[in-house]
């Protein structure tokens, strides 16, 4: 077995590329992607899989932003006792739905191969305990996710 890569997803090294979300789709193929996230609160997370392009609706990343740099004030989510205020947890899901993927498709009889699908994500309820500033987790029509972006500190 060979050793798994890992790979920071800080796109504020390149320049221009803080602004866009990622989509990570969990899968072992022994590269790990991880990302600060939780605003202040510093965490790290990590997820194994491969990245997959997505298509935001317009307004969705500066929505996130919204709730989580403005609206939870930076502090992020997993500290003790945390619980989200009425409408909060709503505008994200909203936005999460607000996603699409962009892949290819493979059907063997269908001879126009490869072919555009486009499906929303929705947010994961199974792991609310995790969603934050900058890693929520996702369900894709390729399975679990995390959807990520810069962190805000």
């Amino acid at each position: 077995m060979a050793d798994k890569r890992y790979i920071y997803l800080d796109t504020s090294i390149l320049g221009g590329l803080e602004d866009q979300l990622r989509l990570v789709i969990e899968a072992p193929t022994d590269v790990v992607y991880w990302n600060q996230y939780g605003g202040y609160s510093c965490l790290h997370g990590y997820v194994e899989g491969f990245i997959m392009p997505i298509l935001p609706g317009p307004g969705v990343l500066a929505e996130l932003r919204d709730v989580f740099e403005n609206v939870l004030g930076g502090h992020g989510t997993n500290g003790s006792g945390f619980t989200w205020g009425p409408g909060v947890l709503e505008r994200v899901r909203a936005a999460v739905a607000d996603i699409g993927m962009q892949g290819l498709t493979h059907d063997r009889h269908d001879r126009s191969w490869p072919g555009p699908y486009d499906c929303a994500l929705r947010v994961d309820e199974d792991r609310l305990a995790v969603l934050d500033e900058a890693w929520i987790p996702v369900l894709t029509a390729d399975g679990p996710g995390v959807l990520t972006w810069e962190n805000s500190d």
